[in-house]
């Protein structure tokens, strides 16, 4: 895509986004990304997690969208302020549409802390499904952008 065709989509980005994003080799990573997206590791496809894991293959399916479909992953691995049982990915898709996903390999099952997260989101009213294959994220992913979207909050209902 042109700077041109850049600046008409989004006519408030900066020019400095603009020349970046018009810029096929702005991100050396995009290269690998793309690659892992369509030659996938089949040994990678039984992990959760590490290279070529289920995560990584969803966040490369992310990456590789217009505009990139931001993420923001728990990693338990790494200090953070997460609360323990955490779901794996946040995902914030177009028109104004969220995913909560717990990425999970083959038959592994969700842990205590897991399940507690996961009821009282429930509890809130926010879903959070157990995805097992980059195949399942993306069905979940086009289900979810083709669900209306709420056009009041319930505060403004009353």
């Amino acid at each position: 895509m042109t700077p041109a065709e850049l600046k008409a989509l989004f006519p408030n980005a900066s020019q400095d986004v603009i020349q970046l994003s018009a810029d096929p080799a702005y991100d050396i990573r995009e290269r690998d990304r793309a690659e892992r997206l369509f030659e996938p590791d089949p040994k990678a496809a039984e992990r959760e997690t590490g290279h070529g894991g289920l995560q990584e293959r969803i966040l490369d399916f992310c990456a590789a969208q217009w505009p990139k479909w931001k993420v923001i992953r728990a990693r338990p691995d790494q200090p953070s302020t997460i609360a323990k049982g955490c779901h794996d990915l946040t995902v914030f898709l177009p028109g104004r549409h969220t995913l909560l996903v717990e990425c999970k390999a083959n038959a592994e099952k969700l842990s205590p802390y897991q399940l507690i997260w996961k009821h009282e989101l429930g509890m809130l009213d926010h879903d959070v499904p157990i995805v097992r294959s980059l195949e399942q994220f993306k069905a979940l992913a086009m289900a979810e952008m083709a669900r209306p979207v709420p056009t009041e909050t319930k505060n403004e209902q009353s």
